[in-house]
């Protein structure tokens, strides 16, 4: 029974643990006694996995049935690697295969999120300063340009209308938007929505592309992985599409699942899917499966579209720093002008 908010457990403890039991397994020790070692330092999530996969060792199971029916939930490569090593002999390098797959995921993350930290923290700072000139600054000056003797400029109007919603709406506009952010950041971590917020992210410039790259990419490096270690193509599908987190690309997966089930291509059930992967994608699975090197090729092309999304990271990056930037610009400049402009006329007309 899998804990209800607590169902998966996280990429580094799946490395750190397959790693170790990978050298324990290469060191002539058995998996239960390894596990065993394991667990007198394990805490929290990690001891809860450590000792089911144990005690379900020590019952006569396989260590597949055992992660299959954790507490908390393993990614399914892993599963299906730890099967296929314990029925060919080859568990500890499939897992030490999985710790360098689960490695190259993490990093990819990793690299999407280190990328993203600099552009989140500009936007965040220039909403901040639009709140704070709204219902600091501007309700401080309304009494002060309502006292001029002269015709306010348009920048000045606008300004003056902003301040006087902040000041009647501000706090009932402040509490609206941060309840509006926390529902769809809720919505989107439901299943039942995700579909809709990822092909609204497939849609978006410059983010679609990294979201697209990134799935194939997953998808790729995932499916190379079960090949070389002895998984069919129309057995590794599934476990691959729930590898790839873009619930589209994942649809699209399986949706070729039955496709190859019926005797066709890999190819075939990729392009079942329209154009969501790319010709130059669907091309190379086409020659990988006519020479017999698909695991090779899906190799390649994971490597390829890793490269490809740093490139579309760091060009993401550079595109928004100045945008960000300027936007900050233009709005305090705006606001400065406002503020000068009517100062400037009164001064001038005393003088």
């Amino acid at each position: 029974m899998r804990l209800p908010f607590f169902s998966a457990i996280g990429t580094a403890d799946v490395i750190l643990l397959m790693r170790n039991l990978a050298m324990t397994l290469e060191a002539g020790v058995p998996v239960t006694q390894g596990l065993s070692m394991f667990e007198a330092d394990a805490r929290g999530t990690r001891r809860q996995v450590i000792v089911h996969l144990r005690s379900t060792v020590e019952s006569g199971q396989t260590l597949a049935h055992a992660m299959e029916t954790s507490p908390f939930a393993f990614p399914p490569i892993a599963i299906h690697l730890v099967q296929v090593g314990e029925m060919s002999g080859t568990l500890s390098q499939n897992l030490t295969t999985l710790v360098a797959h689960l490695r190259r995921v993490q990093d990819l993350r990793r690299k999407i999120r280190t990328a993203m930290m600099y552009p989140t923290f500009v936007l965040v700072a220039c909403l901040g300063l639009g709140l704070s000139i709204g219902t600091i600054v501007l309700p401080q000056l309304m009494p002060l340009f309502e006292s001029l003797d002269v015709e306010l400029p348009l920048s000045t109007n606008i300004l003056m209308w902003v301040a006087e919603y902040f000041r009647v709406y501000g706090i009932v506009t402040s509490i609206s938007v941060t309840i509006a952010l926390l529902a769809l950041f809720a919505l989107s971590r439901l299943e039942a929505f995700k579909p809709l917020f990822h092909r609204f992210f497939l849609m978006i410039p410059l983010i679609g592309g990294i979201q697209l790259k990134t799935a194939i990419a997953q998808f790729s490096s995932a499916l190379s992985v079960l090949l070389k270690s002895g998984v069919a193509v129309r057995e590794a599908l599934p476990a691959v599409a729930l590898a790839v987190e873009n619930r589209i690309i994942r649809r699209a997966i399986l949706d070729a699942v039955p496709v190859v089930e019926g005797g066709s291509t890999l190819v075939d059930g990729l392009r079942t899917s329209g154009r969501l992967f790319p010709g130059m994608t669907c091309s190379l699975v086409g020659i990988g499966e006519e020479t017999g090197s698909l695991a090779e090729t899906l190799e390649y092309i994971a490597s390829y579209y890793q490269s490809e999304v740093d490139y579309a990271i760091k060009n993401l990056t550079t595109t928004l720093e100045p945008a960000l930037l300027i936007v900050i610009g233009v709005l305090v400049g705006f606001t400065v002008m406002a503020i000068i402009t009517p100062l400037y006329d009164v001064t001038s007309s005393v003088g």
